[in-house]
């Protein structure tokens, strides 16, 4: 299987690197995260009939692409691809102290995110539910009922960054961006039980600064094995639509539009 993506002009970071290969956890990760070149559910019959995915440049399908499949060895840079929703609205939701969520109240906003495709659920546990929703217009009111008394923290105008990576939960990756979140307010979600990514959410004014660090931290000295540099776009590239969820892949953005899948 190999599908067709477009790789537009990174207009916050020039430059950056392609991923060689992913495991089939890292970009079902990924596409979790928002990365739409792969839907969600592609990915595990792939893996169970032990089908490759190859993912190459629409305007260079000559080219080596990235491969998704078993991979023979680990790589040594512990974050892979990052992928962000801007401009997103975050919703947490806290029980009380010494109570918890009622199983209604987690049952309505399972049924909220089922029916609104706007909002994410990021996790669930019995004292606190945390939420995305995408402020892009579609929305025109936010209604869903919960039980008791609970505590409703909303934060505006942030960026949903997802670190994906092959068992990322047991790197070191917060304990060297700890200072960096400090400095820039932002927050590392509670794990989900997802090991292949650590979600942080950032303030939109302090994105750009924040991409900065994470090219510094984990995209330097990269192994050639694993990553591979870019050409600079074409001019065709470059006029490609800027949608609000992209991909970073070693600082470089995919873009989904102009996407096509074909069987071989």
């Amino acid at each position: 299987m190999s599908t067709e993506c477009s790789r537009g002009t990174p207009r916050i970071k020039p430059g950056g690197y392609r991923v060689k290969a992913l495991s089939y956890e890292e970009a079902a990760a990924l596409a979790h995260a928002g990365a739409t070149i792969l839907h969600p559910e592609t990915i595990e019959p792939a893996k169970r009939l032990r089908i490759p995915v190859v993912i190459r440049h629409t305007f260079r399908p000559a080219g080596e692409g990235t491969k998704i499949g078993f991979l023979p060895e680990a790589c040594p840079n512990p974050v892979r691809s990052i992928a962000c929703k801007l401009n997103v609205t975050v919703l947490e939701i806290r029980a009380l102290p010494s109570e918890a969520i009622s199983e209604n109240s987690l049952r309505e906003i399972q049924r909220f995110c089922s029916q609104d495709k706007t909002a994410t659920l990021l996790g669930m546990s019995p004292d606190a539910i945390h939420l995305v929703l995408a402020n892009n217009g579609a929305r025109k009111e936010t209604d869903f009922a919960l039980d008791g008394c609970t505590q409703v923290h909303v934060r505006s105008n942030q960026v949903l960054i997802t670190l994906v990576g092959h068992q990322l939960q047991r790197s070191d990756v917060l304990a060297r961006l700890g200072p960096a979140l400090a400095q820039k307010a932002g927050e590392v979600l509670p794990h989900t039980g997802e090991p292949h990514l650590v979600r942080i959410v950032i303030g939109q004014e302090h994105f750009a600064a924040f991409t900065e660090i994470l090219q510094r931290t984990f995209f330097t000295n990269l192994d050639a094995a694993f990553f591979a540099p870019v050409d600079s776009p074409s001019q065709q590239e470059q006029m490609a639509p800027n949608p609000e969820t992209f991909t970073f892949q070693g600082g470089r953005r995919l873009l989904p539009t102009n996407s096509s899948l074909r069987l071989a």
